[in-house]
C-alpha cells in the first residue's frame, strides 16, 4: 500500500512539475500559419517517414527505445526522475513520442520544456538536438520566424561540437529556411561555400543532398537552367549509389524545372521514370507523382 501511495505521489508531483514548467518557463509563440506549407517542393517532405528521420537526439538508440517503450504505460517513473537531467531526458523522449504520433503542438511544447532545462545543464549536444527539432517542427508548420529562431540557437551549439554530419545537416537546414524566406544568396552560399566542400568527407549521399538543395534554390529563384543542371547532378549521383529515393526525388523535381520552361514532353518522360521506381516500393512519392502528372498532362492536352 505504501509503495502504491508513493508511486501515485511521484506521478502526481511529476505531472504538477511539468505543468509548472509549462506555465512559468515556456514562452508561447504566436499561432503559426495554418495555410498549406509552400516551402517544400515535394509533398513527401511532410510524410511521417521523412519527419521521423529528421529528428535529432542525444540519446543512443537503446536508451531512446527504453524511454519510448515506457511512455505509454509510464513504467519508468521513479523518484530519481525529479532532477533536471532526468526531467529534460523525459521531456525530450515525450516530445519525440508526440512527434512520431503527429501531435506536433504537444511535441513543440515538450521540446521547449526540455530545451529550457538543458540550458542550465550545459549539455550542448542535447541543446543542439532540441533546438534543431524545434526548428524542424516549426518549418513543417510553415512558421518561418520560429524555425529561423531555433535554427540560430542550434547553430550556436553545433559550433562547439565536433560532429561533422550534424554540422552538415544544420547547414542544409539553414539553407532551406533561407530559401523559404527568399534569401537566395544566403541559401546558395550555405551550400556552395560550406556544405558542399564538406560533402566529400561524408559520402555520396551528402553530395546528392547538396545538389538537390541547389536545384530547389534555383527553381525557387526561377533560374531554371541552373536548377535543371543541379537536379541532373543529383539524379546522376543517386543513380551511381543506387539510392532509389534520391532518384525519385530528382526525377520529380527535374520534371518541375522542365515544365517551367515548357519542355512538357521531357518532363513527362522524367515522371514516367519516377513512376517505375515508385512502383518498386516507395508509395510516399505517389501523391507527388500524381499531382505532377496531372499538371503536365493538362499542359500537353489543354
Amino acid at each position: 500500500m505504501k509503495k502504491s501511495a508513493l508511486y501515485f505521489f511521484c506521478i502526481s508531483t511529476l505531472l504538477f512539475s511539468i505543468k509548472t514548467i509549462a506555465k512559468n518557463k515556456i514562452i508561447y509563440d504566436e499561432e503559426p500559419s495554418k495555410s498549406i506549407n509552400k516551402n517544400h517542393f515535394l509533398l513527401a517532405d511532410d510524410s511521417d517517414f521523412i519527419i521521423r528521420h529528421k529528428l535529432k537526439t542525444h540519446f543512443n538508440p537503446l536508451d531512446l527505445n527504453i524511454y519510448l517503450s515506457g511512455l505509454p504505460t509510464q513504467k519508468f517513473f521513479k523518484l530519481s526522475f525529479f532532477d533536471n537531467i532526468s526531467m529534460a531526458n523525459y521531456l525530450e523522449a515525450l516530445a519525440i513520442y508526440n512527434t512520431r504520433a503527429n501531435n506536433f503542438d504537444d511535441a513543440i511544447l515538450n521540446f521547449k520544456q526540455a530545451y529550457d532545462l538543458s540550458l542550465s545543464l550545459k549539455n550542448e549536444f542535447q541543446s543542439f538536438a532540441l533546438a534543431y527539432n524545434l526548428a524542424s517542427l516549426y518549418f513543417i508548420k510553415n512558421d518561418l520566424a520560429n524555425a529561423d529562431l531555433y535554427s540560430n540557437y542550434a547553430n550556436k551549439y553545433i559550433k562547439g561540437l565536433s560532429k561533422p554530419k550534424l554540422t552538415f545537416d544544420q547547414l542544409l537546414f539553414e539553407s532551406k529556411i533561407a530559401a523559404s524566406q527568399n534569401q537566395i544568396k544566403k541559401a546558395e552560399n550555405l551550400i556552395l561555400k560550406n556544405a558542399l566542400p564538406m560533402s566529400g568527407r561524408l559520402g555520396k549521399k551528402a553530395a546528392y543532398a547538396c545538389y538537390l538543395q541547389l536545384g530547389k534554390i534555383y527553381l525557387k529563384a526561377k533560374r531554371f537552367t541552373e536548377s535543371k543542371w543541379f537536379f541532373i547532378q543529383a539524379l546522376t549521383t543517386s543513380s551511381n549509389i543506387n539510392f532509389k529515393q534520391g532518384e525519385i526525388e530528382s526525377l520529380i523535381l527535374l520534371s518541375k524545372a522542365k515544365a517551367e520552361i515548357k519542355d512538357y514532353d521531357l518532363a513527362l518522360q522524367d515522371l514516367q521514370k519516377a513512376k517505375v521506381l515508385i512502383e518498386e516500393g516507395y508509395p510516399i512519392y505517389q501523391e507527388d507523382l500524381d499531382l505532377n502528372l496531372a499538371l503536365v498532362n493538362k499542359k500537353l492536352n489543354p
